[in-house]
């Protein structure tokens, strides 16, 4: 760190009278005798630069060495901080808790961990998580409960939270996490058959509903808070063409709510049906909110619009959730005449919104961003790799000289030189972390000086054998460098493995609709005029199809070489092989031919037919195997360990958080008792002089009459 004071020691093989630390930009510092062959020195890292060491013996003849030393003054880091639990958006009903647990770490220790949440974009609340008296840890863990009974919410609000950590240095490091969404969801039967989705459209990204307007609308605000807590990343101009494209999107989204707004007052749905009024009341309030959010923006009052992009949101959400129950209640079968469902299937066709067509601008900026962290990765990734195989060949030439004999004193060179560039990298990729918050980018970082920690020993060490296992140790810390950064890149096996299994349902049940279709032109279920047509939309719903199995088919092939878990590559591998033996890609390319040239009259709706189920057949089998790799990623003994130890602490954290809610109730209490207490006795004592005075003035009254009397006699 840029300012510490080091004490540097040196040993020689003579008798020592002196010694320099030779920069290179000419200064030096002078080092004096600490025994016979030592000589010590103080040295402030105040820049970064390199040096030599001279040794002055008791003969005063002078030995400047030749190897070159780096001296790098490191700024102080900022901290990391993430949410662990649960570390995404939930939905949850209006009297679950949500447990909320943040982790954060710093280089020199952690001051202060702050938790900040927002209740459809009300005030900002803050909840003080820790807060170091004295202490101040270099790794914290804390949680919060959201009771969400205690906000009176209704479905389709929102509780918006992020958390910051604050270390130890002066002025103090500030780092904030990314902004985290509770949505409110309705009880029972209209939730489960909402979600099911009624059979329609196929797993695209539902932009054909309200949904889409409120996940734009949390883009918007998921961006603007990046932007008023990462300022100091970007420069002047970048931020300025950020905040101006967020501007544009908020603007774009509330015409598309308008247009929305328009279509429904021309069909007349609004006077129809009192859920759909309330439906058009709430995207009215959210268009409302969104335009002086934009102008906001536009000004470049970031915080401004925070809140008002946040209850835009609310009544987004609001409108969603009126939206699905009506969808349930008029659309669903049962309740409801043909009327009613005309009226939903009528809504329903409002909301196909191309909002595709219109690229989102911020998104298009971000992935520049993220383009240029992946390229950081990608080139630290092929360092490990050059390094770890580096080390390797070291470890086998130093094998063949202990067997033929010593020698080889370019090896002592090469082993020092890789031991520089192991903590070269260390340092660049901690640096990287801090800048991105990036956790697991750190522990990459410590792998690696770790690895040039275990270089060094086996360059110090005393006999073979000793020298062989931290050399071994090296090249193992490197490995799990490589490994961990590759998890950085698409998550750990098991979460991938879900990820997949979850895009292997969505793509047989999109097959299986696709097969059921095409049954229908093969049993001419469909006018011949229309077959054609009908046809070349099965055709590009193939497409989909088609692109989403190689996607799923290249991460299957990653996966199969993966090192985390061998039970689970091996798993992922058989998944791979069926796609490949079963020839699932090819079919769907012969499948769209044949639907290019079928007609009603050639019979080939018939072959067509076959085909696609053959292809649901083999995505079932693909899928089936996808859920038992996955399985056996969770069940490795570390992970079972990992859960067990996640769930005490998450039963520890619970608790402690509701230790805190009783107490601060307590403190309330005492205090308002005590009060009470206060004014109680006030009073007594009021009555009290009261009634002191009262007696004083009749014992007065009876003396004066007293008096009077014997004036009398």
């Amino acid at each position: 760190l840029k300012g510490t004071e080091v004490e540097v020691t040196i040993t020689g093989s003579q008798l020592l009278s002196a010694g320099r630390l030779v920069f290179a930009d000419g200064k030096s510092v002078s080092l004096q005798p600490n025994g016979e062959k030592t000589v010590t020195g103080r040295v402030t890292v105040d820049r970064t630069t390199t040096f030599r060491i001279e040794l002055t013996n008791t003969n005063r003849s002078k030995y400047l060495g030749l190897e070159e030393y780096s001296m790098e003054a490191l700024d102080d880091q900022k901290p990391i901080v993430e949410f662990t639990k649960p570390g995404r958006d939930t939905k949850a009903t209006k009297v679950e808790e949500v447990f909320t647990e943040l982790r954060a770490e710093d280089d020199f220790g952690v001051r202060q961990l702050e938790l900040y949440y927002s209740v459809n974009g009300g005030a900002e609340q803050k909840v003080d998580l820790f807060a170091g008296k004295g202490e101040h840890p270099k790794e914290i863990s804390a949680g919060h409960t959201f009771f969400l009974e205690e906000y009176d919410l209704q479905p389709g609000d929102l509780v918006t939270y992020y958390g910051k950590a604050v270390d130890t240095r002066n002025p103090a490091n500030t780092v904030s996490t990314d902004i985290y969404f509770i949505e409110v969801r309705p009880f029972g039967r209209e939730y489960r058959q909402g979600q099911q989705g009624g059979g329609g459209g196929g797993g695209g990204d539902q932009d054909d509903s309200t949904e889409a307007l409120s996940r734009r609308q949390k883009e918007i605000i998921a961006a603007t808070h990046k932007l008023v807590n990462n300022k100091d990343k970007f420069k002047e101009k970048e931020w300025k063409d950020n905040i101006h494209a967020i501007a544009t999107n908020q603007s774009k989204l509330a015409d598309q709510t308008t247009t929305v707004l328009q279509r429904m007052s021309r069909r007349g749905l609004t006077s129809q049906d009192k859920m759909i009024k309330q439906l058009s009341e709430n995207l009215k309030a959210a268009i409302d909110q969104m335009n002086p959010a934009a102008e906001q923006l536009k000004a470049e009052n970031a915080q401004a619009a925070e809140p008002l992009e946040q209850k835009a949101l609310q009544h987004l959400m609001r409108a969603e959730a009126l939206f699905n129950e009506i969808q349930v209640t008029m659309g669903g079968g049962g309740g409801g005449g043909g009327g009613a469902r005309q009226s939903a299937e009528d809504l329903a066709d409002l909301f196909e919104l191309e909002l595709d067509q219109n690229k989102n601008q911020y998104e298009t900026l971000q992935r520049g961003e993220m383009n240029k962290g992946s390229q950081a990765i990608d080139e630290a990734l092929q360092k490990l790799k050059e390094l770890a195989e580096r080390q390797q060949k070291l470890m086998q030439r130093r094998a063949m000289q202990q067997q033929s004999g010593p020698g080889g004193g370019s090896d002592q060179t090469s082993a020092q030189e890789l031991q520089k560039e192991t903590e070269r990298l260390a340092r660049q990729l901690d640096k990287l972390s801090r800048e991105n918050n990036d956790r697991q980018m750190a522990d990459v970082s410590r792998a690696l000086q770790q690895a040039a920690s275990n270089m060094q020993q086996q360059a110090q060490s005393g006999n073979s054998q000793q020298q062989q296992q931290a050399a071994q140790q090296a090249l193992e810390q490197l490995n799990r460098a490589q490994r961990l950064l590759n998890q950085g890149r698409g998550g750990s096996m098991d979460e991938r493995l879900a990820k997949l299994q979850e895009q292997a349902k969505k793509l047989e049940e999109q097959q299986s609709k696709i097969a059921d279709e095409t049954q229908q032109l093969a049993n001419n279920s469909v006018p011949a005029a229309d077959a054609h047509r009908r046809a070349q939309e099965i055709n590009q719903q193939k497409d989909g199809v088609g692109s989403e199995l190689k996607s799923m088919t290249n991460e299957l092939e990653s996966l199969s070489n993966s090192q985390e878990n061998r039970d689970a590559a091996n798993k992922a591998r058989a998944a791979t092989n069926t796609i490949k033996g079963q020839q699932l890609q090819n079919r769907i390319e012969q499948g769209r031919q044949i639907l290019d040239n079928a007609t009603p009259q050639n019979g080939y709706f018939g072959y067509a037919a076959q085909n696609e189920r053959a292809i649901e057949k083999g995505l079932d089998d693909v899928q089936k195997q996808i859920g038992q790799a996955a399985s056996a990623a969770n069940n490795s003994d570390e992970k079972k360990q990992q859960n067990a130890l996640n769930q005490l602490s998450e039963t520890l954290q619970r608790a402690e958080s509701m230790q805190r809610r009783l107490q601060a109730l307590q403190n309330q209490q005492g205090q308002q008792g005590q009060q009470g207490q206060q004014g109680q006795q006030g009073q007594q004592g009021q009555q009290g002089q009261q009634g002191q005075q009262g007696q004083q003035g009749q014992q007065g009254q009876q003396g004066q009459q007293g008096q009077q009397g014997q004036q009398g006699q």
